[in-house]
C-alpha cells in the first residue's frame, strides 16, 4: 500500500517537476534538490525553454521547436546542441511528448512532420483556388450570374472555407491540377512533398557525438508529431501511444513497427508514467485515468480523478488500482 501511494503521489504531484529540473521562462531554469528540498535559479545567456529528457549520463537534453540544448549539473552550464531536422513539435505546458531515452543511450525522438501541402502553397494556391471555384458556381448555378458582387464573393468564401476543412486527399484534387500547370511550383510541390516524407521518420540521436540517425522502418502517417507518446518496453522495443488510444510497437531487431492495440475511448492521453515495471498509469483529459499493462497489452477500466483541488494526493483511487489488477 505504502508503495502504491508513492507511485500515485510521483504521478499526480501538483509540481511536475521532471527529472530534477523545471525549465520556465527563457533565460532562467531552476534545479530542485531533492534531497534538501530547495530550487537553485540557473541564469544563461542562452533563451532556454522546451521538453527535458534525462539522459543516460545524468545531462539534460533539452528539445525547443527549432534549437536544442543540453544542460550539465556538474557545471549548472548549457550549450546548444544541433537542432532536430525539419523542427520538433509539442504543446505548450504539456505533460507528454514525442521522445524518449533507450536503455542504449540515445534518444529516440518523432520529429515535427511538416505541414500538408495545401498548408504550405496556400498563398500560391489561394486566388487560383478562388477563381475554379468561381468557375464552377457559375457553370453550375444559373442564378449566379445574376447576384451582386459581395453576394458573389461571399458565396466564394464559404465554399473556400469548405474547402479548407476537407481532407488533404480531397483538397488534391482542386489544387494538382493548377500546381501541375505550372512548372516552378511543381517542382516546388514535389521536392516539398519529398521533405514531408522524409520528415515523417523517426530519429536517434547520439548525444555523445550530437548526431541524428533516421530510423527508416519508423515511419507516421499523421499529420502531427504531438499525437504520439514514445515509451521504452524493453532493450528491443518500444510502444509508441497515440492521441486517440491506438499503440504500436517498434522492435529495433527486425525493424517491425505494428500496431498492437486500440482503445476508442482513450482519447487526449495528457500523461503517462510508469507505476512499475509491467504497468503504465496513463492521464486522460477531464480528470479520467486508466492503467495499461505491458504483459498483456490491456487497458483497465476507464475511472474519474477526484477534484483536483479537494483530492488528497495520497489516498487517490487505490481501491480502483487493487480493481484493476484483479480484472487482468
Amino acid at each position: 500500500m505504502e508503495v502504491m501511494k508513492k507511485y500515485i503521489l510521483k504521478v499526480l504531484t501538483i509540481f511536475i517537476l521532471l527529472f530534477g529540473i523545471f525549465i520556465n521562462s527563457p533565460n532562467y531554469s531552476f534545479s530542485f534538490d531533492y534531497e534538501n528540498g530547495h530550487f537553485e535559479t540557473i541564469n544563461s545567456n542562452l533563451s532556454i525553454q522546451g521538453c527535458p529528457v534525462k539522459l543516460k549520463d545524468g545531462r539534460i537534453l533539452i528539445l525547443d521547436i527549432d534549437k536544442n540544448y543540453i544542460f550539465d549539473p556538474k557545471t549548472n552550464k548549457f550549450k546548444e546542441t544541433k537542432p532536430t531536422p525539419f523542427g520538433f513539435s509539442y504543446v505548450s505546458n504539456g505533460k507528454t511528448f514525442p521522445a524518449t531515452v533507450l536503455p542504449d543511450g540515445n534518444v529516440l525522438i518523432i520529429g515535427n512532420i511538416l505541414e500538408a501541402p495545401s498548408e504550405q502553397f496556400e498563398d500560391e494556391l489561394l486566388e487560383p483556388i478562388k477563381k475554379t471555384l468561381t468557375q464552377y458556381v457559375y457553370k453550375n448555378n444559373p442564378k449566379f450570374s445574376s447576384l451582386n458582387a459581395e453576394k458573389r464573393n461571399s458565396i466564394i468564401v464559404t465554399l473556400y472555407k469548405a474547402y479548407r476543412h476537407l481532407p488533404e486527399n480531397e483538397k488534391e484534387k482542386l489544387y494538382l491540377p493548377i500546381i501541375a500547370k505550372d512548372n516552378n511550383l511543381l517542382k516546388q510541390y514535389n521536392n516539398y512533398c519529398k521533405l514531408r516524407e522524409k520528415s515523417r521518420h523517426a530519429l536517434l540521436f547520439n548525444p555523445n557525438s550530437e548526431t541524428y540517425e533516421t530510423i527508416e522502418k519508423l515511419s507516421f502517417n499523421g499529420n502531427y508529431s504531438t499525437l504520439y507518446t514514445p515509451i521504452v518496453k524493453s532493450n528491443n522495443e518500444i510502444l509508441i501511444f497515440s492521441n486517440q488510444g491506438e499503440i504500436y510497437e517498434y522492435n529495433f531487431v527486425n525493424n517491425n513497427f505494428i500496431k498492437i492495440n486500440s482503445n476508442q475511448d482513450i482519447h487526449n492521453i495528457e500523461d503517462i508514467q510508469r507505476l512499475n515495471d509491467n504497468e503504465l498509469f496513463l492521464i486522460l483529459y477531464r480528470n479520467r485515468y486508466c492503467i495499461y499493462n505491458l504483459n498483456t497489452n490491456k487497458f483497465s477500466s476507464i475511472y474519474e480523478l477526484p477534484n483536483p483541488f479537494s483530492y488528497k494526493i495520497t489516498e487517490i483511487s487505490l481501491e480502483d488500482l487493487k480493481r484493476f489488477q484483479k480484472e487482468i
